[in-house]
C-alpha cells in the first residue's frame, strides 16, 4: 500500500488512467475529488473513502427519488388518481431523467 502522498497520487492516477483506457466511468462530483484527495493526503483510509462514497450514493438515490416524487404530484394536478403502478413507472421516467 503507497505510504507517500507521491506515492498516494501516482496510484490514484494509474487507476484513473487504466479506467479511462478501459471505458470504465469515472465519477468527477467535487465530493468524490475531495475524498480522494483526503486518502492521497493520508486524512483518510480507503476503507472510510469507500463508506463516505457509499453514502454519497445512496444520498444521491435519495435525492433523486424525493424530487421524482415531487414532480410527480405536480404534474398530477387535478387528474384523476393513479393506479400504484402508473405512479411508480412516472417516477422511475422522472428519475432517468435527472
Amino acid at each position: 500500500m503507497p505510504s507517500s502522498p507521491d506515492q498516494r497520487r501516482a496510484a490514484a492516477e494509474t487507476v484513473f488512467a487504466r479506467m479511462r483506457s478501459t471505458g470504465v466511468p469515472i465519477d468527477e462530483d467535487p465530493m468524490v475529488t475531495a475524498l480522494i484527495e483526503e486518502w492521497i493526503n493520508g486524512w483518510l483510509g480507503m476503507p472510510e473513502v469507500l463508506a463516505r462514497y457509499q453514502q454519497l450514493l445512496k444520498d444521491r438515490n435519495t435525492g433523486r427519488r424525493a424530487v421524482a416524487a415531487s414532480r410527480a404530484r405536480r404534474s398530477a394536478g387535478d387528474h384523476a388518481q393513479m393506479s400504484t403502478y402508473d405512479l411508480l413507472e412516472q417516477v422511475e421516467k422522472l428519475i432517468g431523467e435527472t
